[in-house]
């Protein structure tokens, strides 16, 4: 398993990607999670229903606060094919920190090979993602309603998703959102919902850092044969139960690792943003005081001077620098105040995380909602 750079917790401005084909609803997604970010935000991705193409022709991109979202067409469409690897290629080479999601839907409880090789590609092309999130979109009510309550065909999901290997014979098992089918924004036109499991979900998919030189370009050919290929290995494992429940079990292992690994490294950012506040504050601290030996150095130096000439400006200087160290300390306090009341939320978002990490894992397994 990859780990993550620290560089992309530093990083001011993140790339959020949304990848999958046409129809499974990435764009949809992106407008309600940046309406969920910015309530007044008002440009949006062109979303809804598409006869026979999709609704994204190109690599799209919008910016809201210090995230910028991108949009980017499907492999499915063969005419467009081309088209669309260069646009999914283009937004892997922006460089910088990235939150990668794909989007996927499922046909008769399976995930669709198509959306499969789309997940295989992009992987095969941008060997630094490490670390990514997948949303099972669309599901029935009683498919998710049943697949809650049996935490091994959530995991046989997620092996479909993993059945290729590296060239090192590794596998990047991601982060899963299995989210329900909502009709209140199916095949409207540029609709928006509030969906709280996916602002939750995209808290826990870890940043990495892609550098443009280490991005490949897409290779479509492959596009067909993939998903064929794909699609037998699916059909292989589900009629071989004893390989399926294998493969589960390994992808429990690689789930809990990978949810440690994604919690040690929010600890880790959590003490070191901790340490900056409290550099912070000792530096201020340590102005204040230079400011005071300076303003009674300057004192005795006038004090030493004609006394009646100068007692008027002594005087004045005096109340001045009062005024100004008060100022100061109370600047200096507020300063304590507000740094404190930041750690404290943010000793309260991780203690939040790191629960609802342990209910998940005692409750679901790896189920993220």
């Amino acid at each position: 398993m990859g780990s993550i750079d620290k560089v992309a917790f530093a990083a001011k401005r993140r790339n959020c990607l949304f990848v999958g084909n046409p129809g499974v609803g990435k764009s949809t997604l992106l407008n309600c999670l940046m309406k969920m970010k910015n309530s007044q935000q008002v440009e949006l991705f062109k979303s809804g229903i598409s006869i026979a193409v999709g609704m994204t022709y190109q690599f799209d991109k919008i910016t809201v606060d210090d995230t910028i979202f991108m949009d980017t067409p499907g492999l499915q469409d063969v005419k467009l094919r081309e088209q669309a690897a260069e646009a999914i290629t283009n937004a892997l080479k922006q460089s910088g920190c990235y939150q990668i999601i794909f989007v996927v839907t499922l046909e008769s409880g399976r995930v669709r090979p198509q959306d499969l090789a789309v997940v295989n590609l992009v992987l095969e092309s941008a060997k630094e993602i490490t670390h990514y999130g997948i949303i099972f979109n669309k599901l029935s009510k009683p498919f998710l309603k049943r697949i809650n309550n049996r935490e091994e065909e959530k995991m046989e999901l997620l092996v479909q998703v993993t059945l290729n290997e590296d060239e090192h014979g590794r596998k990047t098992l991601p982060i899963p959102l299995y989210l329900r089918k909502i009709s209140e924004i199916e095949d409207e036109d540029d609709v928006t919902t509030n969906i709280p499991e996916l602002v939750e979900f995209m808290k826990t998919v870890p940043p990495i850092v892609i550098h443009e030189d280490k991005v490949d370009k897409i290779e479509v050919d492959k596009y067909e044969k993939k998903s064929k290929e794909l699609e037998s290995q699916i059909n292989a494992l589900i009629a071989d139960k004893d390989l399926m429940m294998q493969k589960i079990e390994e992808g429990k292992k690689e789930y809990e690792a990978k949810m440690n690994e994604v919690m040690e490294n929010e600890k880790k950012r959590h003490n070191e943003e901790m340490q900056r506040i409290k550099e912070q504050n000792e530096q201020h601290l340590k102005l204040i005081q230079e400011k005071e030996k300076e303003h009674r150095d300057e004192l005795k130096r006038l004090k030493t001077e004609d006394e009646k000439k100068h007692a008027i400006l002594i005087e004045k200087m005096n109340t001045q620098g009062k005024q100004r160290l008060e100022e100061m300390k109370q600047q200096h306090q507020q300063q304590l105040a507000r740094d404190e009341q930041l750690r404290q939320e943010m000793m309260k978002n991780h203690q939040m995380q790191m629960e609802a990490a342990r209910k998940r894992r005692r409750g679901g397994g790896c189920s993220i909602q």
